[in-house]
This record gives structure tokens, sequence and C-alpha cells, in this order.
């Protein structure tokens, strides 16, 4: 949990927090993308998370180098909400952005970033990206058309229209007003180890009186293999991979929405957003090699309770209440057909 943060006035337009372990093969072109920004008032702060590689020496090579302000941090591996949270902790910067040590900035990222947020009054501001996938020893372009909203509008609007799936956000492209999440007391909930993005940026948009966006592509999301968000089922790497007690539950970001939320968006959670993400934790569960953890969640009262109210998005998202009512009330054929699945992955390998 953030603890301590630095509340000083704004020394900085941007801090640039970098949370990163073992990342060698990347870090060094990630800095280089940053160090090389058009926007010169801004800080990095790099947050090394137990890394077992050389991925510290080839940062402080890097950041030696650097005309800008730069704090190297070295803890424990902890996860990267705690990496996060203790960059934040130092930052004083105007705006914060959370950079993964992986991902490349467009050489004009921060000074579009900044002047729009400015400009407008902000608490969030984003824009574009698009995905560089390695394949076969080659980088492959992936355009994404982001559906960017023409004019600033409230955080809850945008998070509605999120959950709808009429537009997309991520966190590594986006910075917020550092007094915003200060004085909202919004920080990375370190019991979740993954997810945990999804989580800061549910309860950020909830609370932001404005935000805005446009479309030009400032970040490239580097999809690595070996990423959490890329690897293969391994059944050697199934434990630790996907600790399900360490992964965000959607389930436990209804109490803040009953209280920060509005009557629409707390109708979208309870009958799509919910019922989805838990059909997907469920499916996980089994896919990854723990049944036990299905059989025992599927039991559970707030479990059995979010799939019902998935009657809620039959017509607009029947798919939802089919596999809702398929896990709720046939449990063995739901699960089994996972369990093929995770057979044909390892028949792969």
């Amino acid at each position: 949990m953030l603890k301590k943060v630095n509340s000083q006035e704004d020394a900085f337009a941007v801090s640039v927090i970098i949370p990163a372990w073992n990342v060698e093969g990347y870090v060094g072109a990630t800095l280089d993308s940053i160090l090389s920004q058009t926007f010169r008032d801004f800080e990095v702060i790099f947050v090394d998370d137990g890394s077992t590689d050389r991925t510290p020496v080839i940062a402080r090579e890097r950041l030696g180098k650097a005309d800008v302000s730069v704090s190297f941090i070295y803890q424990k591996n902890q996860g990267v909400s705690a990496a996060r949270n203790r960059g934040f902790a130092k930052a004083r910067g105007r705006y914060v952005l959370f950079f993964d040590a992986d991902d490349l900035m467009e050489l004009n990222c921060l000074e579009k970033l900044y002047d729009l947020a400015e400009r407008n009054s902000l608490d969030i501001a984003y824009g574009g990206y698009d995905i560089l996938h390695k394949k076969n020893g080659t980088i492959e372009k992936i355009k994404r058309k982001p559906e960017i909203r023409k004019k600033p509008e409230s955080g809850k609007s945008v998070l509605l229209s999120n959950w709808k799936k009429e537009i997309t956000f991520y966190l590594w492209y986006m910075i917020f007003r550092r007094s915003f999440l200060i004085g909202n007391c919004i920080y990375f909930e370190e019991k979740y180890r993954q997810m945990n993005d999804l989580d800061f940026c549910w309860r950020s948009f909830c609370l932001a009186q404005k935000v805005g966006g446009f479309d030009d592509v400032l970040v490239h999301y580097v999809n690595r293999p070996g990423s959490l968000t890329t690897s293969d089922f391994t059944p050697e790497k199934s434990s630790i991979t996907f600790g399900f007690d360490e992964r965000f539950d959607p389930l436990d970001f209804r109490p803040f929405l009953i209280e920060n939320g509005n009557k629409e968006l707390v109708r979208c959670f309870d009958g799509f957003v919910a019922p989805q993400a838990m059909i997907r934790r469920l499916n996980r569960m089994v896919r990854f090699g723990h049944e036990k953890e299905f059989w025992k969640s599927i039991k559970k009262k707030t479990v059995r309770q979010c799939l019902r109210k998935s009657w809620k998005s039959i017509f607009k998202k029947p798919e939802v209440f089919v596999k809702s009512m398929m896990a709720l009330y046939f449990p063995r054929i739901f699960c089994r057909r996972y369990i093929r699945e995770r057979q044909r992955k390892i028949l792969k390998q």
C-alpha cells in the first residue's frame, strides 16, 4: 500500500514512472525513446523490481547519460503495483505517466499529452497507440484504430463507453494529474500482482471530472514473447503466472462503484462487466490447471449472484448470459470445455 506521497509543489511538468523486471532485451530502447522526447520538462523515475538479468545495469548506463532529472530505485521483487507506488511516492511532476519498460514512445508523446491536459484542464489525458508484434525475429506493426472522443467529457462517461466496448484505454498511454490522484487516494493495490492497472484505471475514471484524448499514435506497445500477456500455458508455470488470489477480482470494485458511481454504471457493471469478468476468471482457472480453485469459486454465494445478474445483458450480450448460465447450472460441462482447450495447447507445444 502507498504509505507516503510527495505532496510538495510541482517541480516538473511530467513524471515518467517506469517499473521494470527482467527486460534486458527491451529496456535500452525504451529509455532511449523517453530520453529523446522533444518535451524536456520531465523527470524519469526508474524502479527495478528485483531483476535477475542485466536490466538494472543497462538502465543505469542509459540514465547516467540523461540531461533530464533521473532517479533509480531498486527494491526486492514485490510486483509491479509496489514498484509503481514506490515511483509515485517520489514523483514531483504536475502529471504522472506509468510507462512499461518494454514499450516505446513517439518523440512528441509527452509534449502532446501535456499540451492537451493543460489546454483543457484535464484530470486524465490519453492518445492513440499501435502494436509492435515480435514474430520470427521481425517486428510487425499492427495498426489500431483509436476510439477517441472529440471533446473532453466526464470520467464516468468514458468509463461507461469502455465497459460497453465503444472505446478502449490502457494505463501506459495516459497521463494523470498528480494532485487528482493524491486528493482521491488513488494508488495501485499491492495485493494485485496481475490486472492491477485495470483496478487503477477504473477508480481513476470513476472519479475524474474531466477526461480527454486524441487519436495520434503516441505509444508503440511491444507484444513480446514471454510477457504475462503473451505466455502460453505450461504446467510448470501455471501456478506462478496465474495466482488467482493475486489477480484483480472485479467484484472487489463493486463497493467503490456503489459509493462513487452512478446508476447507469452500476447497471452496466452488474449486467455485463462483472459476469463477463467472472466467466473469464473461471475459464482461466480450468485452462491453467486449477480445477480445485474453479470448484471452490463456483460454490461461493458472491460468484453465483454475479453470474445470475447476467440476465440483464441477455439481449445486448447474449453470449455472456449463455456462458454464465452454463457455469452456474452445468459446471461440469463448462469445466470439460476448457480442459479440452488446455489439452490442445499442451499438444501444440
